[in-house]
């Protein structure tokens, strides 16, 4: 009985206090709470100046107020992260009355960005000369994704348009700017893991669950990184591992007969040594949306492996080794061939594999001076087999970088180093007429970069390359980017630079066609030239509207002009046979992008992106708009959360009409999809429901011409699937 006398009597005493707040009659019980969350508000303060009288809320968020006190008085309740609130009334009320105040939480006027990694220099977005955009695993659309596909990530950035290459196999490529796709440079966590031959299968078979953040920076950027970047950067970035030893599960399943496993792990060996795991598998039975009898979802099945070691020597020197494995099969064409219930029919086969190694060492010398070290080999098998032909190959691909970074002084930072990067593709024989195509690509770049701010208003940085191709002469690259504060709230970003791309057999003209009837690579290609310029305005403060109140308000209005010269195009010399040329002109791209984020109390969000880009091709022939290229788009996504545990979005995407490649006009669309999550005591479910107005291309006309044993596809401008309902569930365990 004596072990538990302490405790009765806390209790009593408890209950005593509670009595005599419940019971006082002789003054006004005020209840203080947080309006979003409605939970008690400690440490309030209050005050009143007509009688003068001031107190602070106790650890239940409760105040008392005298009854001494009489007639109409204003009370004035405040506290620090909260706006203050004035509530006038007349005393005394009527006998129990009591009063329930709710504080609203403040919102930053400027709220801090996401880092952005791809410019070397590792600063926020918001304080960036660079013009561009990262969605991080705060966004709707990353905590709903589908692990399998990372196209629904990838749509939720306005200036990007994710383009349908081959409507059998599930393939799709990334434009730019209005640019053809090929013109944007892939890279994870700053290395061309996605170049070549791997790069046209790339984008469907990146893994979700590993990513931390996407970051695109846009214009033509090859100063940075070297080949590839005609209108920007793409940068997938993968998860660090934290202190805590952890696992994250992950399962989803949708409505086409998709299905999604995947484990992320994360374990601390020792106080030097982490090992990050994942392990992902994902699968479908193949679908038929539009009933036509071929394919909108392949019949696929995805293994991916990817461990990786990350070593910490004390604070100076950290090291991370990985490797990827990747297996998978593709198989589009007849459902009857798909599903096995034919032998015969119209099919498109793709089996590939993947084994990537990647490797970096940072070392700090001093406080100002640190060392990168960086590779990556990359070995990738295709074999794409269809009922009339076959292309089979393999390539090995490296890329190497090593640099200095150095801080000269408070006002300047300095980086400079090299890179090499190695391309080898070789086909398989094969029994057409078609000579074997193959290639060999070596680049050797020397590059150097400058951060300079010599104060808090101005922001210069620079980079200039000076890249020596095997197969071409060699190249200077500049880049230049200034940001200027006009205000606290204005700002303003200009920026200019030069890209180049060598030859290249793999892009969307050759996908389309498998590869059939595609001859050789000419040597007398030249290789592709692009220089760009734009100029962003930003606005980032909070505006105080009527009815409304405080709202939290980031505005960008980004103008571009990009010019690509020598693009490749793919042109026939008979009626089976192909080449590609440098077309005698050049392709223009200009326009103006609109970016708006909206955070109303701590509970709305809204993002808005509007795209208008005017893309033409120039050649003696004349000017005429780039295919599959809409002048009009807008993005936009809003989101509530109705507590903590519980949110739920929209997203939705308008396109105007845009010209196909045969001539036509595509019509305008719509497309609106549902996102919803919610948190449970131990784990967590999301649902996705895409396209619930039900677009689908083949409304607007047949997906294809022809017979179903021959067919002529159409390009692919709208989505093909319909309603697609997405639903998951995530748990994470302690390791």
């Amino acid at each position: 009985m004596s072990r538990f006398l302490p405790k009765i009597l806390a209790w009593f005493g408890l209950f005593c206090w509670s009595c005599e707040f419940i019971l006082a009659q002789d003054g006004l019980k005020i209840q203080v709470q947080d309006l979003q969350t409605g939970q008690a508000l400690v440490g309030v303060s209050l005050s009143c100046s007509q009688p003068k009288t001031s107190a602070k809320s106790d650890n239940a968020g409760a105040l008392v107020l005298s009854d001494t006190i009489k007639g109409g008085l204003t009370l004035r309740f405040s506290k620090s992260g909260y706006y203050p609130k004035s509530y006038s009334l007349t005393l005394p009320l009527a006998q129990g009355s009591g009063l329930i105040i709710k504080l609203e939480k403040q919102i930053a006027k400027k709220e801090a960005s996401l880092a952005l990694h791809t410019s070397r220099f590792e600063q926020n977005l918001a304080e960036s000369p660079q013009v561009g955009q990262v969605v991080g695993a705060n966004n709707p659309a990353f905590r709903t994704l589908r692990q399998s596909d990372v196209q629904t990530l990838l749509q939720d950035f306005g200036q990007v348009l994710v383009q349908t290459t081959n409507s059998l196999t599930g393939q799709y490529d990334l434009r730019l700017q209005g640019l053809p796709s090929g013109s944007v440079q892939v890279l994870r966590d700053g290395l061309p893991m996605y170049q070549g031959f791997a790069g046209s299968l790339s984008m469907p078979q990146i893994a979700g669950p590993d990513l931390a953040q996407v970051e695109i920076i846009e214009g033509p950027a090859s100063a940075l990184y070297g080949n590839g970047a005609l209108a920007g950067v793409v940068n997938f970035i993968t998860k660090k591992p934290g202190d805590q030893s952890r696992i994250d599960l992950q399962a989803n399943v949708n409505s086409t007969e998709g299905m999604d496993l995947s484990a992320y792990a994360s374990k601390k060996l020792n106080d030097e040594v982490t090992l990050t795991l994942l392990l992902a598998r994902s699968s479908n039975g193949g679908f038929d949306a539009d009933q036509d009898e071929l394919s909108n979802i392949p019949r696929f099945s995805r293994l991916v492996l990817q461990p990786r070691f990350w070593f910490q020597f004390e604070e100076a020197t950290k090291i991370q080794v990985g490797f990827n494995y990747l297996r998978e099969s593709r198989l589009g064409g007849d459902m009857n061939f798909i599903t096995r219930n034919s032998n015969f029919g119209f099919y498109r086969d793709n089996e590939s594999s993947r084994f990537a190694t990647q490797a970096q060492l940072d070392h700090r010398f001093s406080k100002k001076l640190n060392l990168r070290v960086a590779n990556t080999i990359n070995r990738f098998n295709r074999d794409i087999s269809a009922l009339t032909s076959r292309f089979q190959g393999a390539q090995i691909a490296s890329f190497s970088d090593v640099h200095l970074k150095y801080q000269s002084s408070e006002k300047s930072t300095w980086i400079g180093g090299l890179n090499y990067a190695n391309d080898h593709f070789e086909e398989a024989p094969n029994r057409s007429r078609i000579p074997q195509r193959f290639y060999q690509q070596r680049s050797l770049g020397l590059f150097v970069q400058n951060r300079w701010q010599p104060d808090q208003k101005y922001l210069l940085e620079s980079a200039l390359r000076v890249e020596l191709p095997s197969n071409s002469q060699a190249l200077i690259l500049p880049r230049l980017n200034g940001r200027y504060q006009l205000t606290d709230a204005w700002s303003a970003q200009i920026g200019m630079g030069m890209g180049y791309k060598t030859p290249s057999l793999f892009n969307e003209w050759s996908e389309t066609r498998s590869f059939a009837g595609i001859n050789p690579l000419s040597p007398d290609l030249k290789a592709e030239r692009s220089l760009g310029a734009n100029f962003a305005l930003n606005f980032q403060d909070q505006v105080n509207l009527p009815l409304l109140g405080a709202i939290a308000l980031q505005a960008q209005g980004n103008f571009f002009y990009t010019r690509l010269n020598n693009p490749l195009v793919l042109q026939p010399d008979t009626a089976s046979r192909w080449s590609f040329r440098n077309l005698e002109g050049n392709y223009n791209s200009k326009g103006l992008g609109l970016n708006l984020r909206l955070r109303y109390r701590s509970t709305w969000q809204m993002s808005v992106h509007y795209l208008f880009v005017l893309a033409d091709e120039v050649s003696a022939k004349g000017q005429r708009q780039l295919p599959l290229t809409p002048r009009h788009r807008l993005n936009f996504t809003l989101q509530h959360d109705f507590s903590p545990q519980f949110w739920l979005g929209l997203n939705g995407q308008y396109s105007r009409p845009q010209m196909l490649r045969d001539g036509s006009r595509a019509p305008s669309f719509f497309v609106l999809n549902l996102m919803a999550e919610k948190s449970w005591r131990k784990f967590s479910t999301y649902l996705r429901l895409e396209n619930l107005l039900n677009v689908k291309q083949s409304r607007f006309g047949p997906m294809y011409s022809g017979f179903i044993s021959e067919p002529q596809f159409q390009d692919v401008f709208a989505p093909q699937n319909g309603v697609v309902l997405n639903v998951g569930v995530k748990k994470s365990l302690d390791w």
